[in-house]
């Protein structure tokens, strides 16, 4: 049994050797020379073709190897702090500079606003900082007990 593209070739190359005089005789179903993709059939026609996904990276969010590509943006750290209250996110001196840090989770998030929306919803995030606000209110009324008793000291 022959493929429908060697049948193709054999009906091409017998279609050239019949032509004197042209060396490269036109397929069926190719328009032109340079044209490297055959016809449709009819009920083809309609059909979108299959793109490769651009990788170059150029003008896209992810690049060839996948990466992120988005660079944290120069909003100010504490702006990003003031945004999400109650989510036990502060800011944190580094060598690098600012970074925004969470302190339920121990863990430094890029000034990015979707990664901090996402980290700030993420059930992981949510269940820590239950345990956290519980550890910190009883921390906090140790704190205030102290106060009192050394203000009356």
């Amino acid at each position: 049994k022959t493929s429908p593209r060697k049948a193709a070739r054999v009906l091409a190359a017998a279609v050239g050797s019949e032509s004197a005089g042209s060396s490269t005789a036109q397929r069926p179903g190719v328009d032109t020379e340079d044209d490297a993709v055959p016809e449709l059939a009819e009920h083809e026609r309609g059909r979108k073709l299959p793109h490769k996904r651009d990788t170059s990276g150029a003008g896209t969010k992810w690049g060839a190897s996948g990466s992120h590509k988005t660079a944290a943006t120069k909003v100010a750290v504490q702006s990003r702090v003031d945004s999400f209250p109650d989510q036990s996110l502060k800011v944190s001196k580094t060598p690098k500079g600012e970074v925004l840090f969470c302190r339920c989770c121990p863990k430094e998030i890029e000034n990015i606003l979707g990664t901090i929306k996402v980290h700030v919803n993420s059930q992981r995030h949510k269940d820590k900082l239950v345990i956290w606000m519980e550890k910190n209110k009883t921390d906090g009324e140790v704190k205030e007990f102290l106060e009192q008793y050394f203000q009356e000291n």
